[in-house]
């Protein structure tokens, strides 16, 4: 489950997708400040390129700031 804080009437909202998994797949969850900076494709070659999930998270993270991140950046790897 994912929550979200927006401003509005209803503050508070929670987004539920069931995700189809298979050995071998790999997840990631992000704000919007790393897709606000980084394209698809460049994200996926990260994703591809570096095997340990904790790196792949700093890489992402380090090449949205470098690439001057106006929000803030978070970055969950998982591998199935």
């Amino acid at each position: 489950m994912v929550t979200a804080h927006t401003w509005g009437e209803h503050p508070f909202g929670s987004d539920i997708e069931r995700v189809e998994r298979r050995p071998g797949d790999r997840l990631l969850l992000c704000t919007d400040g790393l897709t606000a900076v980084l394209d698809d494709r460049t994200i996926e070659r990260v994703l591809d390129r570096i095997a340990d999930p904790d790196a792949c998270c700093r890489e992402l993270v380090a090449l949205a700031n470098d690439g001057g991140g106006p929000d803030n950046v978070t970055v969950l790897v998982v591998d199935v």
